[in-house]
C-alpha cells in the first residue's frame, strides 16, 4: 500500500501545479507497465473528475480491474464506492 500513497502523493502534487495531461500519460505509462496503482488512481480520477472529465463508469472498470489483478488499495475503495453509490 505504501506505493500507492507515494504514487497517489505524487499524482495529486502534480495536478495541483496544473499539470493534468502529464499526470494521465504518466499514469497511462505506468498503466502499460503493469502498475496497478496506477491503474487505480487514474480510475479515480475519472470516477470523480478531478483533473479528468468525470467518467463514473469508466472509473469504476478501471478500479474493477485493478482488484481483479490483486491490487489491495482498489479492493478497500471500490467497496467504499459501492457502499456509499448503493
Amino acid at each position: 500500500m505504501e506505493s500507492y500513497y507515494r504514487l497517489q502523493y505524487e499524482v495529486l502534487r502534480r495536478i495541483d501545479d496544473g499539470k493534468t495531461d502529464e499526470v494521465k500519460e504518466y499514469l497511462e505509462t505506468k498503466i502499460y507497465q503493469k502498475d496497478t496503482d496506477a491503474l487505480t488512481i487514474l480510475g479515480l480520477l475519472y470516477f470523480y473528475g478531478v483533473g479528468l472529465e468525470m467518467d463514473k463508469p469508466k472509473g469504476k472498470k478501471m478500479i474493477n480491474e485493478a482488484v481483479q489483478k490483486g491490487n489491495t488499495a482498489a479492493s478497500w475503495i471500490i467497496k467504499d464506492i459501492y457502499k456509499n453509490t448503493n
